[in-house]
């Protein structure tokens, strides 16, 4: 009898980790709900899980990117990048098959970053996407790095995205998640 290799394993394990972070980014406005920044907080913690499924995989740093869309500061995009040969680099739909590597938060969002307890100026924000680096990097262990991104409009209750000290991704309506291999 032969079994299956670790290479065999770890492709299935790819090819499921994909598609399941496909569908949740896919379906994520129709079961999100409506408008807001919550649905939006959803939509970037699936795109940060995948993030780091991919760096996990792929062995390279993985990032996300973010800055004003257009070059408006009023509207704000998301991107996964990859480190290869020496620099940050968007990653590709043709990589691995992802259909949704870019994304937008609705015009109006405003957004706050804090990295291991710090405030990130938005000048600092600014520079990163000026420069084509991104602004949170996942490592190719699967951790997390500790952060709070809080999204906020006006009127609205802010939705706050953060990895605690236990390297769990906490998700807006749901159970945190491990920071570890996915």
């Amino acid at each position: 009898m032969r079994g299956f290799s670790l290479v065999e394993l770890l492709v299935v394990l790819l090819i499921a980790g994909l598609l399941a972070g496909t569908v949740s980014l896919s379906l994520g406005a129709v079961l999100g709900g409506g408008p807001g920044v919550h649905s939006d907080a959803g939509k970037l913690s699936e795109t940060l899980r995948l993030t780091q499924e991919l760096a996990v995989i792929s062995g390279q740093p993985a990032g996300l990117l973010m800055g004003p869309a257009d070059g408006d500061e009023d509207e704000w995009y998301y991107s996964i990048m990859q480190y290869r040969s020496g620099d940050w680099q968007p990653w590709s739909p043709a990589d691995a098959g992802i259909r949704d590597a870019e994304g937008r938060l609705r015009a109006g969002t405003r957004l706050s970053l804090e990295l291991d307890g710090e405030a990130v100026s938005r000048e600092r924000i600014l520079s990163l996407e000026e420069r084509g680096d991104p602004l949170l990097v996942l490592l190719p262990t699967g951790e997390l790095p500790r952060f709070v991104l809080r999204l906020a409009n006006e009127g609205g209750e802010p939705a706050v995205l953060r990895v605690t000290a236990r390297g769990e991704l906490e998700v807006p309506g749901s159970q945190p998640q491990r920071g570890g291999r996915p």
